[in-house]
């Protein structure tokens, strides 16, 4: 196993999935808590309904903070983890896999349009986005590797490939 020549760590960073998950949280258990101080008999059901909704997005904001993201930039090749508490993913491609490298930067604009989250399938692998490395194979697949460095990762690639 030789050095890293390019390491680069990354967290859910789309603050306002996560504000709106925590404001809808935070409504549903304040709402359980009114109706269920008001005592009416008629709302019985909402408060369990209303507090069931608040937890479920506690544990989606929980989760979301619990992704980990890790790249890797060796001269044994390039390694991507992904890791959360239901899902570990990793993805190495060596240097003789890739046929080429070219950084995309998105403006930063248009990183406030959607969210920033990528599903970790069909060779996208990014918390950041759409900034990041879109590399071709020589098998044909497309893999995007999101990171926010994207020159420093460009210029490390340029050094292997």
């Amino acid at each position: 196993m030789t050095d890293s020549k390019f390491t680069y760590r990354a967290t859910v960073r789309d603050h306002f999935l996560l504000g709106v998950l925590a404001l809808l949280a935070a409504f549903a258990i304040g709402s359980a808590i009114y109706l269920g101080v008001r005592g009416d008999t008629r709302l019985r059901f909402q408060v369990p309904a209303l507090l069931f909704t608040g937890g479920a997005l506690g544990v989606a904001i929980w989760y979301l903070r619990g992704i980990r993201y890790k790249l890797r930039v060796s001269a044994d090749g390039i390694k991507v983890k992904v890791k959360s508490a239901f899902v570990n993913r990793k993805r190495a491609i060596d240097w003789d896999e890739i046929r080429s490298a070219h950084p995309t930067t998105t403006a930063p604009a248009a990183m406030k349009a959607g969210s920033n989250l990528a599903l970790i399938e069909d060779g996208v692998y990014s918390l950041d986005g759409r900034t990041g490395l879109d590399l071709r194979l020589t098998s044909g697949e497309r893999v995007f590797i999101g990171c926010r460095k994207v020159d420093e990762l460009a210029a490390t690639v340029r050094q292997f490939v």
